[in-house]
């Protein structure tokens, strides 16, 4: 059995999960159609120091605010602790950025309320520090001989490799108006032509990959409701980020797009009415992510796996 909601007990949570909204309205509203350039852009996304692996979630979304917020030229981030098993030191005055990581909580029946095993989901919150705020012992940086290795440059077509791989039939040229179609689970997108390079083509059909992924036969999100609908505007949200997070793994800036301009003013009264939605968004466009990249491993794990049977 589900326990309470993981914000309602946790004011420091709260307190985060605010921040942040502020922080992303503030940037809708001062940026416009512009609002995820300044903390997305081509740059690596931000890493743990200890495993080297990318954040993932709304830990993705805090720490590239606070690297452009900070403007650190740095990806790595770690505890206090991990930078001291790294061999740096945290130098002084300065302050860490909260972040948060999941954690599940079981309660056996013997102990629970109501009399059946619960598992309660809750977010605990911890403090990391950028790689452009420590210091070895001798006084070296970490940045200055730890930057994280480059993204390679993108292929021209690196969206339609990314929907080849994973089985998503694109239509090109058949209408003007990039979209998702459920009903037939195609996307359709204008002729790559008609965009003022491929980068731009790739950061849209990255968009369209993400509501692709939300079709009943995948990972079923609610993709219906009019285009004036609360529940639409949030799929926009979702597959945006969704877009952000894809470019910024392979190295493209992410293009505003001016068709959105009428989801501003809803995207920006719903985060200040219920800022929890931004965790929702986020989660969702992670696993929309997630998703894609697994099941282009997974293609390209069959296709190795036949041509060396065929070889054999």
């Amino acid at each position: 059995m589900k326990g309470n909601n993981m914000f309602n007990n946790s004011p420091i949570t709260k307190g985060l999960l605010q921040d942040t909204a502020a922080q992303v309205i503030s940037l809708m509203e001062s940026e416009g159609l512009n609002w995820t350039q300044s903390w997305v852009g081509g740059v690596n996304a931000p890493c743990s120091v200890t495993t080297e692996k990318p954040y993932q979630g709304i830990n993705w979304l805090i720490l590239g605010l606070a690297r452009a917020r900070h403007n650190y030229s740095c990806s790595a981030w770690g505890t206090f602790k991990a930078w001291k098993d790294q061999g740096y030191i945290v130098q002084k005055g300065q302050k860490s950025q909260r972040v948060v990581r999941y954690q599940i909580n079981k309660i056996d029946a013997a102990k629970s309320r109501t009399g059946m095993d619960e598992t309660i989901p809750m977010l605990k919150v911890f403090w990391v520090f950028n790689g452009d705020q420590v210091v070895s012992e001798a006084g070296e940086s970490y940045s200055k001989y730890n930057v994280a290795v480059p993204l390679p440059e993108p292929a021209p077509t690196i969206a339609d490799d990314l929907a080849a791989s994973v089985g998503a039939q694109v239509v090109n040229g058949k209408h003007d108006l990039p979209c998702f179609i459920p009903s037939q689970d195609l996307i359709n997108m204008p002729s790559r032509n008609q965009f003022s390079d491929q980068g731009a083509y790739s950061a849209i059909l990255f968009h369209e990959l993400t509501h692709w992924t939300g079709h009943e036969k995948r990972l079923n999100r609610k993709l219906g409701g009019g285009f004036k609908s609360n529940t639409y505007a949030f799929e926009e949200l979702v597959a945006e980020f969704g877009a952000a997070m894809l470019c910024a793994a392979v190295g493209l800036d992410k293009q505003p797009r001016d068709d959105h301009a009428k989801y501003l003013n809803n995207w920006i009264n719903g985060l200040k009415d219920q800022p929890e939605l931004l965790f929702k968004a986020v989660g969702k466009a992670s696993k929309a992510a997630q998703y894609l990249w697994t099941e282009a491993d997974s293609t390209k794990q069959d296709s190795a796996t036949q041509e060396a049977a065929t070889a054999a």
